[in-house]
């Protein structure tokens, strides 16, 4: 005995949640499943979707990165990102930080390194009105120089790199 609906029709697997299978004589039987497994209900089919684009995308990761390898530069070094932004790191007064002076080294040609030279507080005294040729012979005096590098992310000029004490 087969069900119909109100407007004459059969009734579907999508309509109440029952399939149809054969049994044991070649009959139509209709096998119940239960709401909370259907594949059709709406949060299962977002967790499905979502669990296929993280696979996607974890899967397609190591390609994107083995094809353009300069992404990978910029997601470690994020040197196209300059915070804090508009800064002129070649005037550090502008920063507060008295007494220091900007200047470019090159340790091998194509690379220039930006450095600031700040005189110890026994030395500021006589470090007022002073040019970069006396910052620069100041560093030969036999005094210890601490060289600090600040990472590979930003600029010198964020305020926990440039206010050490």
């Amino acid at each position: 005995m087969k069900k119909r609906s109100s407007h004459g029709r059969k009734h579907t697997p999508a309509d109440n949640g029952a399939s149809k299978t054969t049994g044991g004589k070649g009959r139509e039987v209709e096998a119940k499943v239960p709401r909370c497994i259907q594949s059709n209900s709406g949060w299962f089919m977002r967790i499905k979707k979502a669990l296929l684009a993280l696979c996607i995308v974890y899967s397609s990761v190591p390609f994107v990165l083995r094809l353009f390898p300069g992404i990978l530069a910029h997601m470690v070094y994020s040197h196209t990102f300059r915070v804090p932004f508009f800064v002129d790191l070649s005037r550090p007064a502008d920063l507060s930080l008295n007494h220091t002076v900007n200047f470019y080294l090159t340790p091998e040609e194509g690379v220039t390194v930006g450095v600031w030279h700040t005189v110890p507080d026994s030395r500021w005294k006589e470090a007022q009105g002073k040019d970069l040729a006396w910052y620069q012979e100041s560093l030969k005096d036999g005094a210890p120089v601490i060289i600090y590098l600040h990472g590979n992310g930003g600029t010198r000029s964020m305020k926990n790199r440039s206010h050490i004490n």
